[in-house]
């Protein structure tokens, strides 16, 4: 079961799970994302800017999903950012990508217990991606060195001149950092995403609230104000994180 942790960001606090799909070389660029979509949809009088918004860091998500799920991030360089370039365009196409991917890894049983990885907080998973780039890369090849020799039945020899892209073998067992960092995610959480992109089409293309209210089935006096408050908790919802009052509590503060 995933934790929550509280951090300052720009003055704003959130509230976020400890096992978001997010790799750490990506952490300051989502904070910034959830920053400014917040104060955009808090500030605005403006319907479209809230549905693009939201849809937008859900979009985010769910392409951070893809790429933490295939480790693309490992391809990523300062002119290729794998999220964009090496997946599907469309939304759409990527939910559908991503809930394939959920779907076949639950229905694989267990995988047997890892003793040997190594954990550790958040805030100092984003300390150590700042003050030492090399750390993952680094750490990572030490524990593929020991897994090696202290599980060698998990590396089997492979005639890798068999397949195009060489990958470490695993067996026929669920990916555990797969199944728990997508625990949230259920039938009625896609439906949710599907109806916000839908919303987010009509949006892109038109100035018409009131098809915008009713896409989103959104009722009332009010509906531009019960939209806003919809929307940061879907936010809440889809992408599990939250903005906390001024006096929550924080565990880590990225202000310093």
């Amino acid at each position: 079961m995933c934790e929550t942790f509280t951090y300052k960001y720009k003055e704003t606090i959130f509230s976020i799970t400890d096992n978001i799909p997010i790799s750490a070389n990506e952490i300051p660029d989502f904070n910034d994302m959830l920053f400014h979509c917040f104060t955009n949809i808090k500030n605005t009088t403006e319907i479209r800017v809230i549905i693009l918004e939201t849809w937008m860091v859900l979009e985010y998500y769910i392409r951070s999903g893809l790429s933490y799920a295939f480790n693309l991030s490992q391809y990523q360089t300062d002119d290729l950012d794998p999220k964009y370039e090496l997946l599907p365009n469309s939304f759409s196409v990527c939910l559908d990508k991503l809930k394939l991917l959920i779907d076949t890894q639950r229905k694989l049983p267990p995988a047997p217990p890892e003793k040997d990885d190594i954990k550790a907080p958040f805030g100092l998973l984003h300390y150590m991606k700042i003050e030492y780039p090399d750390f993952y890369e680094k750490l990572g090849s030490i524990i593929e060195e020991y897994n090696k020799i202290k599980h060698p039945e998990c590396f089997p020899e492979i005639d890798y001149s068999l397949i195009a892209v060489t990958s470490s073998y695993y067996g026929p067992f669920q990916k555990r950092k797969i199944v728990s960092v997508f625990e949230n995610i259920t039938d009625s959480w896609y439906r949710k995403a599907l109806k916000l992109n839908k919303a987010r089409n009509i949006a892109a293309h038109s100035y018409n609230s009131e098809k915008i209210y009713t896409s989103l089935g959104i009722n009332g006096s009010n509906k531009f104000e019960n939209t806003r408050k919809y929307c940061l908790n879907l936010l809440n919802e889809l992408c599990s994180y939250k903005v906390c009052t001024p006096d929550t509590p924080i565990d880590i503060d990225m202000d310093i």
